[in-house]
């Protein structure tokens, strides 16, 4: 109204959706929204160089690298079942996902290793990550080079809204 009074132009753009980022949870719905393409003004900015097979959005040097315990690459992993991904999952650069990883409505930026049987559900892991064997997130959301210390016998779980911030080591 302001601007109206003071003669200043003012012009609308329709848009078919908004999303919230206000809070984890709308965070977390807007960011699940959008990697189910839900976001039409959105869809240019997913990165062409992404391998897309229906709503699993992996770029070529996450497929093609291979773990340095199974010596498979990502896309034997996904081919023998040894990697479970239900989409909507975007994948960054150069990220290691281990055997026995499930991945589910899920970002994962650059550069992460998600080691052996990691659960990750409707969670963004940061950057440079790691995310330790035997591992259980849901509904989190971390910053970028973040440590997850979890092994088999003293197994790390972050659900239910869980925000953590860069460079955070949780033991």
């Amino acid at each position: 109204p302001w601007l109206v009074k003071k003669g200043y132009p003012v012009s609308a753009c329709q848009i078919d959706r908004m999303g919230d980022l206000g809070t984890l949870e709308s965070y977390l719905d807007t960011m699940v929204d959008a990697l189910h393409g839900r976001f039409l003004s959105m869809a240019p900015l997913l990165p062409s160089s992404y391998v897309d097979h229906g709503d699993l959005m992996i770029d070529p040097t996450s497929l093609t690298l291979a773990d340095p315990v199974s010596r498979l690459t990502l896309a034997e992993k996904l081919e023998q079942g040894l990697v479970e991904m239900h989409a909507p999952v975007r994948i960054g650069k150069y990220v290691q996902v281990f055997p026995g990883a499930v991945l589910s409505e899920c970002n994962i930026d650059d550069d992460c290793e998600i080691y052996e049987h990691v659960t990750v559900i409707r969670s963004s892991i940061g950057a440079g990550s790691l995310i330790g064997p035997h591992s259980y997130l849901e509904d989190t959301l971390t910053g970028s080079m973040v440590d997850v210390h979890s092994t088999f016998k003293d197994r790390v779980a972050l659900r239910g809204q869980v925000a953590l911030g860069d460079e955070v080591v949780v033991e």
